[in-house]
């Protein structure tokens, strides 16, 4: 009696264990998702190096004798000072730069804008002893900063980086000749890339490239574009690659955006190349504090191991043959790389497992063949996933009035869309998984999970990977707990961390890339990643409250921390800039800002009404905006040195001048027909003719366009038989606005100073006056 007792008691124990077991699984994946980017963090930095490693204090050591904390914008006193201490820091080093001084224009065969500036690059080679040969491998960043920023992220980071690695190169020269290419003009629109381009890589034949960027001050280096096909850089550099952070689906993310660097122009002269940046701490992106005490040393280290191996790979190597490859670091320990269709054949390959088991007899219960409700579970905790996303992000915009409410303390939301899927995924388990077999769901959760992965890697190839990787896991898994069932308890999580282990890093990332305004997104991405999870997080009958209470508690805890923390704070503040904006045709004066409005303090919106903008077209449609008096000293002047314009051809050439502005703008209206632009002082042309019809930008940057000549071919005024074309039909006035840095001294006072949680960004605050004109 005594023994059938215990035997009772502890069968009773193991089922109340059972009972807890799903609760202690989400309390895991909780706490996994809450450490998301811990994977991916950079390591400490060395203090010990040996003589070919990296150094970042020996890296940011120079950083702080070429930057001195002002804003170095291109073509401005404050970059000609910031160039002779770089040119000082590169003799230093042994080297003999050469100074390219040219204007460059840049403009896209889509878009309407154009913009030109004088560039200054600076270059310099180090290469084995004896004759050149072969191509050079190119390592490039940019040494302008935006006129509201310091630079020290962006892109001093990057210029930190090649001079260490040229040091080394010094004392061991590279296998292979490397040029270092430190481009001027990038934030004006890519034109020292541009430069390099045009004048033909300055006699050089580029073997491949590696371009270094900043879109904050911390976080690990990311390699997250390439030339297409990608082998020929991916190969080479994941046989080097310390401690890697990359995948190709945000490779495959990147070029869908909008988004450029220098690489972009190498790119499209059809340079092989790669390229790395530090993302996080996008708060201070373009600002004041994009300096040197939010400069985290660990990036600056990570970001030079990777540009090091790049660079030794590619110098050592060359380019590897072309092919598409699909790759991602795997917890940053080692770099996978499979080809495209065989990640395809493998994805193929597992999913047909999944099939098999799904349709095998069901050994532990008496449900029919084809289990339709388990089948139907994972797409619906999708679809349960992201709605519940969606309503979260639309009740909570509801009562916060910031349009980014999330902004200052990400991680609160991030817990609410997390809480949200994982309780959508137990909630449908409970209600329609309640008499499936363990292995149906399994199979069931893992065949979901691939056919979306091979259905997105059909439309996104880059994808393939972060599918691909899990799948492998899932294969001797798959096989080894049919032929045994004794052990699903033990490899089933094996398989599903695997998961884990890709898709947390890669929320991470994309959350610091793309913000949580796509939080529907997310919430379907973390339901995908816990499809392989289903049969751990099921719960016993009649436990599913005793699993969802908890996990209710934290996601009215992280709700309420969403509801009240600030949007803004010190450590993440918002951004916006005040412009007093001129009418020369009507001589009058106000004060804009220009912003996230409704996350402004409220002494702004205070003084602000909000109104259309017509001022500055392309900028948003609303600004705040108060009458400022009219200031002297802010002056622009157009004259008509040329006109040519007669039936069937024609142009105009304009002399403008506004002295001491830091950009002057003309804007033609689409009646114009403008189908190129040519600055006198830039040796090319920008063809505008496949965007004809529509109105055209032309923006001068820096002091040398305080005065320009710039010239603009029109399409036809007339057709051929002489009637008037469309383009003529109603004429609009062309508009040149100049912008001057800072505010005038009247309507400074005017400005409500900025708290500590909000900052400058970009140009900064701006005078702008404009005047309205007919060539």
């Amino acid at each position: 009696m005594n023994e059938r007792s215990e035997a009772s008691g502890g069968l009773r124990a193991v089922a109340q264990f059972a009972r807890f077991w799903p609760l202690a699984v989400a309390i895991l994946l909780v706490a996994a998702f809450w450490f998301r980017g811990a994977i991916v963090e950079p390591g400490p930095v060395r203090t010990e190096n040996p003589p070919e490693a990296f150094d970042a204090g020996r890296a940011v050591e120079r950083l702080t004798r070429v930057l001195d904390g002002t804003p170095h914008p291109v073509d401005s006193d404050a970059l000609d000072a910031a160039r002779e201490r770089l040119l000082k820091e590169i003799g230093a080093l042994g080297y003999a730069p050469d100074v390219h001084d040219e204007t460059a224009c840049l403009s896209r065969p889509d878009r309407t804008i154009v913009r030109c500036a004088r560039v200054q690059n600076i270059t310099f080679l180090a290469a084995p002893d004896g004759p050149l040969k072969g191509p050079v491998t190119v390592l490039t960043a940019h040494y302008d900063s935006v006129d509201a920023s310091p630079g020290y992220g962006d892109d001093g980071v990057g210029v930190a980086v090649l001079l260490e690695i040229a040091s080394l190169y010094k004392r061991a020269p590279p296998q292979g000749p490397v040029l270092f290419l430190i481009t001027d003009g990038e934030e004006a629109a890519l034109l020292g890339a541009q430069a390099f381009t045009d004048n033909k890589s300055y006699g050089y034949d580029v073997g491949a490239m590696i371009n270094l960027e900043a879109r904050g001050v911390r976080g690990p280096a990311l390699m997250f574009e390439t030339s297409r096909p990608n082998g020929e850089v991916v190969t080479p550099w994941a046989q080097h690659a310390h401690r890697p952070v990359a995948n190709s689906m945000t490779a495959a993310v990147y070029e869908r955006m909008p988004n450029s660097t220098d690489l972009s122009v190498h790119l499209d002269a059809g340079h092989a190349g790669i390229n790395i940046a530090i993302g996080d701490g996008l708060a201070f992106y373009h600002t004041s504090r994009d300096d040197l005490a939010e400069l985290d040393p660990r990036s600056v280290q990570h970001m030079g191991d990777q540009a090091l191996a790049a660079a030794n790979a590619f110098s050592s190597t060359g380019k590897a043959k072309p092919s598409d490859l699909v790759y991602s670091d795997f917890g940053t320990r080692f770099l996978v790389v499979v080809p495209s269709l065989v990640g395809m054949v493998i994805l193929a390959g597992a999913l047909l497992l999944s099939v098999v088991l799904f349709l095998r007899p069901a050994r532990e219960t008496s449900a029919p063949r084809f289990d339709v409700r388990a089948f139907l579970l994972p797409p619906l905790t999708l679809i349960a996933a992201g709605a519940l996303a969606f309503v979260a992000l639309w009740l909570f915009g509801l009562v916060r009035p910031e349009a980014q409410f999330w902004w200052a303390y990400p991680q609160a939301f991030n817990l609410v869309i997390f809480l949200l899927t994982v309780m959508a995924i137990i909630g449908l388990l409970a209600l329609m998984g309640r008499r499936s077999s363990s292995g149906r769901l399994f199979s069931s959760g893992w065949f979901w999970f691939l056919a979306v992965g091979l259905a997105l890697s059909g439309q996104v190839p880059g994808a393939s990977i972060l599918f691909v990787i899990p799948a492998i896991a899932f294969i001797p898994v798959a096989v080894a707990t049919w032929v045994y069932p004794a052990t699903r308890p033990y490899l089933w999580p094996v398989a599903a961390v695997a998961t884990l282990i890709v898709f947390l890093p890669v929320i991470y990332l994309l959350d610091s890339m793309l913000g949580l305004a796509i939080a529907p997104v997310f919430g379907l991405v973390e339901a995908l990643a816990l499809a392989p999870f289903l049969p751990l997080l099921r719960p016993q009958p009649g436990a599913a409250r005793m699993t969802l209470t908890p996990l209710a508690a934290g996601l009215v805890i992280a709700s309420g921390f969403t509801l009240v923390l600030p949007a803004a704070s010190r450590d993440t503040p918002i951004a916006y800039n005040y412009m007093t904006r001129l009418d020369l045709d009507r001589q009058t004066a106000d004060l804009a800002v220009y912003g996230p409005y409704k996350a402004m303090p409220q002494a702004v919106r205070d003084a602000f009404s909000l109104t259309d903008d017509t001022f500055m077209p392309g900028a948003p449609a609303k600004v705040g905006v108060r009458r400022a008096p009219y200031p002297d000293g802010y002056n622009v002047t157009v004259e008509t040195v040329a006109d040519s314009r007669t039936a069937g051809k024609g142009a105009v050439t304009l002399r403008i001048a506004a002295p001491g502005a830091r950009m002057i703008r003309v804007r033609a209206p689409a009646s114009a027909g403008v189908r190129a632009a040519r600055l006198q002082s830039a040796p090319e042309t920008a063809d505008l003719s496949q965007t004809l019809g529509r109105a055209v930008t032309f923006d001068c940057v820096g002091r040398s366009c305080n005065e320009m000549l710039v010239r603009f071919d029109l399409a036809p005024d007339r057709r051929p038989d002489g009637t008037p074309s469309a383009l003529d039909a109603d004429p609009a006035p062309w508009i040149v606005t100049g912008v001057w840095a800072g505010l005038p001294a009247d309507s400074a006072p005017l400005a409500p100073p900025r708290p500590d949680t909000a900052l400058p960004i970009q140009t900064g605050d701006t005078t702008a006056a404009r005047l309205t004109f007919q060539p």
